[in-house]
């Protein structure tokens, strides 16, 4: 099994000064066999990803044994 990071660049960030923050947000880990496989076991495990309104994921494969 591969290891991957969900993450998505919509929603916001506010600075300690209010500022706004360009940034991605993490979602979330998992296990699975393909990029693919990995975002669909994430959105079934994960059905606040979709309520919440979060429409473009991204996924990073990890490359090596440790989680982030």
């Amino acid at each position: 099994m591969n290891k991957y990071l969900i993450y998505t660049t919509q929603g916001h960030c506010s600075a300690p000064d209010h500022q706004d923050v360009d940034n991605c947000q993490l979602l979330g880990r998992i296990e699975a066999a393909d990029k693919s496989e990995a975002l669909n076991k994430f959105l079934e495990d994960n059905p606040w990803a979709i309520e919440f309104g979060f429409t473009e994921f991204s996924i990073a494969q990890l490359h090596d044994s440790e989680w982030v």
